[in-house]
């Protein structure tokens, strides 16, 4: 198994290093990014152009993994954002158990509703129920009549193909968009259906807070945790 960390910013490397377990990964810096990418994707609001660059470097950033997964042919890799921290034994051990992991699998991420205009009385009503129903320890299945994961900040590939079949169904709109809304579309045509719970990926909320999308978890104070 192999992880690749998204780095964006040299000062978020600290924690991995010493565990040769974390291999950097440094997409193209957002200031280098081009105006003609730029015009590839579409942004809601009219966000300041320094938000749209960081939001094209992540997703950039990703797909240039996914096209090295498809080019070296590797297999079993685990795509993490370096905002987060990735329980790595737990998931190692649970695969010595047996744990199968054999397509695309959220290992973070956050549990959230359909629509965002119902995303308040999800997390104040729904979301524990769905908690509950989960099976512990274990993939999951996203019912995408009820829940969605969104932000993209670990997540599991078991090999090429898999790779093949996420970049070949992306962009999903006309235009492409942040990482973690493309995943949502290929959520929402039954492409990406499996998360483990509970998570095993959490914030590293020092570094977290810094980024371009912290305001938009929406957690509790101090809270860590995804799903």
């Amino acid at each position: 198994m192999r992880v690749f960390v998204l780095n964006a910013y040299d000062e978020r490397s600290e924690k991995y290093k010493g565990d040769s377990r974390f291999e950097l990964f440094k997409p193209t810096p957002y200031k280098d990014i081009t105006t003609e990418q730029m015009d590839e994707y579409y942004f809601k609001l009219f966000p300041k152009e320094d938000f749209k660059r960081k939001v094209i470097s992540c997703a950039e950033g990703h797909k240039s993994l996914l096209k090295k997964i498809i080019e070296e042919d590797l297999k079993d890799v685990i795509i993490l954002e370096d905002d987060c921290i990735l329980d790595i034994d737990t998931l190692e051990g649970a695969m010595a158990m047996g744990l199968k992991l054999d397509n695309f699998t959220y290992l973070g991420g956050w549990l959230t509703s359909l629509k965002l205009y119902e995303a308040k009385d999800f997390q104040e009503e729904k979301k524990n129920q769905i908690r509950k129903s989960l099976r512990h320890q274990s993939v999951n299945k996203i019912n995408n009549e009820k829940f969605k994961i969104s932000h993209a900040c670990c997540y599991f590939i078991p090999n090429k193909e898999i790779a093949k079949m996420v970049l070949k169904n992306i962009p999903h709109f006309k235009k492409c968009r942040a990482i973690d809304t493309e995943y949502m579309g290929l959520q929402k045509n039954g492409l990406i259906t499996d998360f483990y719970y509970p998570a095993l990926a959490t914030l590293h909320i020092k570094h977290a807070k810094k980024g371009f999308n912290y305001a938009s978890y929406k957690l509790p104070d101090g809270d860590q945790q995804f799903y």
